[in-house]
């Protein structure tokens, strides 16, 4: 909403997140104040294209000349989330720890497997899945959701590289990358280096190729990491999902 004096907006971000404004002079054009639907992907002049994430009665508020109205429909063609699962493949390898890969029917956290507590690195998951025709449409957006990561996850989805996740509750856009048919998904998944150090009982000597910076002595203070129990959750935990955007053009008569 705005007048002469301000411009109020409607702003409603995920834990973490931001967003980014940009403000222009000239006249005021077309925008909607209020929605229930999932966003907005541009506004003019005769139409408001948006996105529709379920199926319902939706309502969507535009001003327009300084003229308030609602648009009004009924979204019920909306395919339900697409759930990734089946036999997973998992690669973890680093300097520090044995090449280890598994078959996993079932994601959980490294943490939860003796063999793979204590592994600080990237560990590679790769699956492949059957994308129904019926996702894979002009109108329609697609959007990963990898569910609970642990920390920071790298995504490749037939062969095409679509971004990172570092966030709680982050999603990409895949519809670049999806095919009709069989999918091959890739997530390199790497945590942090605390279930590395948890394992270590003393000081490790300074390698060789310090000593000239910093000695040879070895530390006689253990850190307080050495022994460290509560493991943060590490890898990927899921679930893993595709859920379907649908374009809808409301015009503005």
């Amino acid at each position: 909403d705005d007048n002469e004096a301000t411009t109020t907006i409607p702003l409603h971000l995920k834990p973490y997140g931001s967003t980014i404004f940009v403000f222009r002079d000239g006249e005021a054009r077309p925008h909607v104040t209020n929605t229930t639907l999932h966003s907005i992907k541009s506004a003019d002049e005769t139409t408001v294209v948006v996105l529709a994430a379920q199926n319902g009665h939706h309502h969507t508020k535009v001003k327009k000349d300084g003229v308030l109205f609602t648009k009004e429909f009924v979204m019920d063609a909306i395919p339900a989330p697409m759930n990734i699962s089946g036999e997973w493949n998992l690669v973890l390898q680093s300097p520090h720890f044995t090449r280890t890969e598994k078959k996993l029917a079932q994601l959980s956290s490294w943490t939860d497997d003796e063999q793979l507590r204590h592994f600080s690195g990237t560990g590679v998951y790769e699956i492949r899945f059957n994308m129904p025709e019926s996702y894979v449409a002009a109108d329609h957006e697609l959007i990963l959701d990898l569910g609970r990561v642990g920390d920071i996850a790298e995504i490749e989805l037939n062969g095409r590289k679509c971004g990172i996740v570092w966030m709680s509750d982050e999603e990409l856009n895949v519809t670049s990358a999806v095919k009709a048919g069989i999918n091959k998904l890739v997530v390199k998944v790497t945590n942090t280096n605390i279930n590395r150090v948890s394992a270590f009982t003393k000081p490790l000597p300074i390698p060789d190729e310090l000593h000239e910076r910093f000695g040879t002595a070895t530390a006689s203070r253990v850190p307080r990491e050495f022994g460290f129990k509560q493991l943060p959750f590490s890898g990927l935990g899921g679930p893993v999902k595709i859920s379907v955007l649908k374009k809808v053009t409301i015009a503005l008569n």
